[in-house]
């Protein structure tokens, strides 16, 4: 598979060859990643992407869009990403819009149009952000600012998620790497975060909440 920048899409099989019904046009250019759901039929795999209109679509691997809808403003200077969830649970992702300094995140599975987190930026350059979803209601937005070389913690609402106990619940992990990684323990409700600050790996403890 294949997203082009100028909005189309491509798939081909494994010896090389075009699917049928492709390319695709995704109506506007198109930057980041696609999120593949493979399934026993073409009709029945789909594949995600959101375009710079801010559109989600969902397009089968027969070449059919059978969805479409619109999930943030769209604007000339706005840019959207696709963020697959980190751990690859199938399906779950977030989307992620960005206007000069501003940063908003989006969760198509909530009912609600307005973004799950919005942030203004004082740095420039890319800002990673990491989507985990552990089910049951245990998702953690991951927002790294290489910039300060601090990474944010969330959780599914989008409420600060256990900061350094120094510093209280709300402020930043230090952090020098370009993302995190974290895990969910369950018989002991809480996560595990793991951070490069420096030349070093710090790990962490976070209380999972209700």
């Amino acid at each position: 598979m294949a997203a082009l920048r100028n909005g189309y899409v491509y798939a081909f099989t494994q010896t090389g060859e075009r699917y049928p019904g492709f390319p695709v046009s995704a109506g506007a250019q198109l930057s980041g990643p696609l999120l593949a759901q493979p399934a026993a039929t073409l009709a029945r795999s789909v594949l995600r992407l959101v375009n710079q209109h801010g559109e989600l679509l969902t397009l089968t691997l027969s070449g059919d869009i059978t969805n479409r809808r619109r999930v943030a403003t769209w604007s000339r200077t706005a840019t959207f990403s696709l963020v697959p969830e980190a751990t690859g649970r199938a399906g779950a992702f977030v989307i992620v819009r960005e206007d000069g300094g501003r940063l908003d995140v989006y969760n198509p599975a909530l009912a609600t149009p307005a973004p799950l987190l919005s942030r203004q930026l004082l740095t420039s350059g890319p800002k990673p952000v990491q989507w985990f979803d552990f089910g049951g209601g245990r998702q953690v937005l991951a927002l790294t600012e290489p910039g300060p070389q601090h990474v944010a913690l969330f959780d599914g609402q989008g409420r600060p998620l256990g900061g350094p106990a120094a510093q209280g619940p709300a402020a930043p992990w230090p952090s020098t790497g370009t993302g995190v990684g974290l895990r969910y323990e369950a018989a002991r409700r809480r996560y595990l975060l793991v951070r490069v600050l420096g030349h070093e790996l710090r790990r962490n403890e976070l209380a999972a909440g209700q």
